[in-house]
């Protein structure tokens, strides 16, 4: 649903040609909508996440909807019916003349659908497969499946996550796992690739997406092990003090300020003006302010409540206290600094228009930017011609017979 397609789209902003294989028979849920053609009425969110369709256009909901939209800029798109033979001999095909495999199903998902990485490397000895299960290829759990949300609790993730000294029951859904593995399986895949370069030899990765998240709670580990008990610490930090979000005047108006030192806790004090604070020896330290920390959160609410987010902001930015405001998506989109960077860069895709889309958080490295996600099948002649070498005939047959097609196919073979 996220974290694959993530570690592709990271590597097609690079540079690589990507190429996404679709069945036009099979209707991936979630990434492009529970039904081709909506007609719940009450979809829930991610069934609701469709862009106006563009004038002129087939309307064609899938290639709407913002899972689709959101991580497939800069791909490919082919069909291939892989469920018959000569449609599984196109993707092996495919797979002699591709660099790279992603594999984002759980442990046992290509096999049950008659894909084998061993027969991929057999005829390419140099691909390269990245296998994503969430909880490894071998194991108990190893043919679990589910989204980012379960795992992030399997894993523990969400006994960290959530308000202050809130119980367990009240986490937060996160989809933590699928964010942390898009990068780092994208790191793995060029590793392997470097590796490559150097042996001739292709390998076959297991990213086990679990154990990457529980790389990212090593200090919690180490705690444990230490005898301190992990514990929530919503918008407080362990050492720096105060910090917290603030309501600000006006409706969902939050300023976020976090002091790291004894300075920026003078500076803080001076803004909101209770300078006397800055001087008081109950609050001379971090580790005082730590234990006051709910009498300052009451001094600092009360000065918020009286600014916007924006004036607080920058008074306490010119003060040097490190603060931001929490912005919504028009004031995000509309915010200078924001839009100074360039880091959101519209792009265009057929069936959805023009939008703008989040750039990669780094800079010195040559970035992609071409084009929107692909519409179903859109690349269906150049995979097929080009890449796969077919002809204009066979080309013309594999659409008839329906192996490619640039809709979805009801059990008739008619579009949906």
């Amino acid at each position: 649903m996220w974290s694959g397609p993530y570690v592709t789209m990271l590597l097609a902003d690079l540079g690589a040609e990507v190429i996404r294989v679709e069945n036009p028979w099979v209707l991936p849920p979630t990434t492009k909508g529970y039904q081709a053609r909506p007609t719940i009425a009450n979809p829930g969110y991610l069934g609701s996440l469709y862009g106006p369709p563009v004038p002129d256009r087939p309307d064609r909901p899938w290639n709407r909807h913002a899972m689709n939209n959101s991580l497939a800029r800069n791909k490919l798109s082919c069909t291939i019916d892989t469920r018959r033979p000569e449609g599984l001999e196109l993707l092996m095909r495919l797979a002699e003349r591709s660099d790279v495999c992603i594999d984002n199903f759980r442990a046992s998902g290509l096999a049950h659908i008659g894909i084998h990485t061993s027969e991929m490397q057999a005829r390419n000895r140099r691909l390269v497969i990245v296998r994503m299960p969430p909880t490894g290829t071998t194991g108990d759990w190893s043919d679990y499946t589910g989204f980012g949300a379960q795992f992030d609790g399997l894993t523990g993730m969400l006994w960290l996550c959530g308000h202050r000294q809130s119980e367990l029951m009240s986490t937060p859904g996160t989809t933590y796992m699928d964010a942390a593995s898009g990068p780092a399986a994208a790191f793995a895949t060029i590793a392997a690739l470097r590796f490559r370069d150097g042996t001739g030899r292709g390998q076959l990765v297991e990213f086990d997406q679990s154990e990457n998240v529980l790389n990212h709670l090593g200090d919690v580990f180490v705690d444990c092990q230490l005898g301190v008990e992990p514990q929530r610490w919503g918008n407080r930090d362990r050492w720096r003090a105060p910090q917290g979000l603030y309501h600000c005047r006006g409706e969902d108006q939050w300023i976020a300020i976090s002091v790291g030192d004894d300075g920026a806790w003078r500076a803080l004090a001076d803004v909101i003006g209770r300078a006397d604070l800055g001087r008081d020896l109950r609050f001379a330290d971090a580790a005082s302010r730590r234990l006051q920390h709910d009498e300052l959160d009451a001094f600092i609410g009360a000065w918020a409540a009286g600014q916007s987010s924006s004036e607080a902001f920058h008074a306490l930015q010119r003060a040097g206290v490190a603060a931001g405001p929490l912005l919504d998506d028009v004031s995000f989109a509309a915010d200078p600094h924001f839009r100074f960077r360039e880091w959101q860069r519209p792009l265009q895709s057929l069936d959805v228009g023009t939008h703008l889309h989040p750039g990669l958080p780094y800079r010195g490295v040559p970035q992609q930017w071409w084009r929107g996600s692909p519409v179903l099948g859109q690349d269906n002649e150049y995979v097929y011609k080009q890449v796969l070498g077919v002809s204009d005939d066979e080309f013309e047959r594999y659409r008839e017979e329906k192996f490619l097609a640039e809709d979805y196919l009801d059990p008739h073979g008619e579009p949906c």
